[in-house]
């Protein structure tokens, strides 16, 4: 879980008390808003980000496009809302039009939506979304034109940055501070990945063992690993390891 400052935690305090809510607090509320927001898909035509998940807990969330609006739309399983499900008001000024609000679906409950946060915040840290030095998310979709820093988000040796499909990886190569240091790496996992430049040939020489390790165990497709049980992904990257350290 990210930590936000007291300031943007009020953002996400509750005006009325509604007991289904018991438990989530800003801190959980502001953290499902950030992952939305800087994770999920945008849609414009309807004003959201939205994300969804199907396991481990069905669950759809979206929020609102607009940057100081902090309403959270949470459903779960069949993409309805029970007819007891509640809303909370955060706005704290009546006189808003746009008014922030949390409308929360009663089926599912705080460790639902602490295992959203951390189902996907663990798949972006896969993909190089989340510096590891802060614990920071960053933007996946492109919502926000944000510079990383190069030495910051690559500081440490071997680091990847994995994009979705539909991403151009050059445009995203020219968001970072000092775009020359950063090179695009296709083949090395399933989509295309952004890497250090000092990295480059250490990650094609580790790419290259990789595949004559799943040669080796007539494995012949990248895409097949994901499939295998985690034992032998364990014992593969520990034999990856071996090879890439003689």
């Amino acid at each position: 879980m990210v930590e936000f400052s007291s300031e943007y935690l009020e953002r996400f305090e509750t005006v009325n008390e509604v007991m289904s809510m018991e438990g989530f607090t800003p801190a959980l509320l502001a953290n499902l808003h950030d992952v939305v927001r800087k994770f999920g898909t945008v849609d414009e035509d309807n004003d959201v980000v939205q994300l969804e998940t199907a396991f481990p807990v069905e669950m759809y969330v979206s929020v609102s496009l607009h940057s100081e609006n902090y309403s959270i739309l949470v459903v779960g399983s069949g993409a309805e809302m029970s007819d007891k499900s509640d809303f909370i008001q955060i706005e704290k000024d009546p006189l808003k039009e746009d008014q922030s609000v949390v409308y929360l679906d009663d089926k599912l409950t705080v460790e639902d939506v602490n295992s959203f946060i951390e189902t996907i915040d663990e798949l972006m840290m896969g993909r190089g979304f989340i510096e590891k030095k802060t614990g920071e998310r960053l933007y996946s979709n492109g919502l926000e034109d944000e510079s990383f820093v190069v030495e910051d988000f690559f500081f440490e040796p071997g680091t990847i940055m994995v994009l979705d499909d539909e991403i151009d990886p050059e445009v995203v190569r020219q968001q970072f501070d000092d775009p020359k240091s950063v090179v695009i790496l296709r083949g090395y996992a399933e989509n295309v990945c952004l890497c250090h430049l000092r990295d480059y040939l250490y990650l094609l020489q580790r790419l290259a063992i990789i595949k004559s390790v799943l040669r080796s165990k007539n494995i012949f497709s990248m895409d097949a690993v994901e499939f295998l049980p985690d034992e032998e992904i364990d014992a593969l990257n520990d034999e990856v390891d071996r090879r890439s350290a003689n």
